[in-house]
């Protein structure tokens, strides 16, 4: 007897619509706590993160202790937007919940991202191509981390069977936001060291201008394509 699956059918214009909406119905839960978490994290991983071994082993051990909790801020931020993007589609955000809903998975999260960003990254430095289809096959790790609560063996594979089929809609959400984060990241790091006196001051606020400035919707996207896809939610 035949099998006859059920193809799924997402428009990207109805992902690009839900999260705008959820971004002008939710600014200051999405906003806020990224800077404040900018603040509590970022700032000293960005200004103790030049320390040398002439500095002595203390400064040395400050700047790794530093820019690695810098570095977990970003995947609780990053994953906590997710979780926005899963409690507005009941009209209910509470920020208390989405930050204690993502704190037990922000290792999954920080791990399967470190992952795959490694061998995308890999991908892209030796062939273009393959760098971008790893990317894509790839480009729904962590609303599965978050939500599902694996880590990044299971979370590149459960990527891949959902992104099957959904090439298109993968690369100009998901993979498109990556970049654009990265090149506004990069941007706003540019003109605040040329704006700001102090190079590393100024860098560290463009940084995070830029990330503030894209960071937060691109969570909402990846999350809601990951949401039409594995029927998260759906009735």
């Amino acid at each position: 007897m035949a099998v006859t699956t059920t193809r799924i059918d997402v428009k990207v214009g109805s992902v690009y619509r839900e999260a705008a909406r959820t971004y002008r119905a939710h600014p200051v839960a999405l906003l806020v706590p990224g800077a404040i978490l900018f603040l509590a994290f970022g700032v000293p991983s960005a200004l103790f993160g030049e320390a040398t071994t002439d500095q002595g082993a203390g400064a040395v051990v400050a700047a790794l202790v530093a820019q690695s909790l810098g570095a977990l801020s970003s995947f609780l931020y990053y994953g906590y937007c997710e979780e926005v993007a899963d409690q507005a589609r009941s009209g209910e955000v509470s920020v208390r919940r989405a930050l204690n809903e993502t704190r037990p998975v922000v290792l999954k999260l920080a791990a399967v991202s470190v992952v795959v960003e490694l061998l995308v990254g890999l991908g892209l430095v030796l062939f273009i191509v393959p760098g971008v289809l790893l990317a894509v096959r790839w480009g729904l790790v962590a609303p599965i981390a978050s939500f599902e609560k694996v880590w990044p063996r299971r979370a590149m594979r459960r990527s891949a069977e959902l992104v099957k089929g959904h090439f298109r809609l993968v690369l100009v959400t998901a993979v498109a936001m990556f970049l654009l984060e990265q090149v506004a990241s990069a941007l706003g790091e540019a003109l605040g060291s040329e704006v700001v006196g102090d190079h590393i001051v100024g860098a560290v606020l463009g940084d995070a201008a830029g990330d503030l400035m894209v960071g937060p919707f691109a969570g909402l996207l990846i999350a809601i394509v990951y949401f039409r896809l594995s029927g998260r939610g759906e009735a």
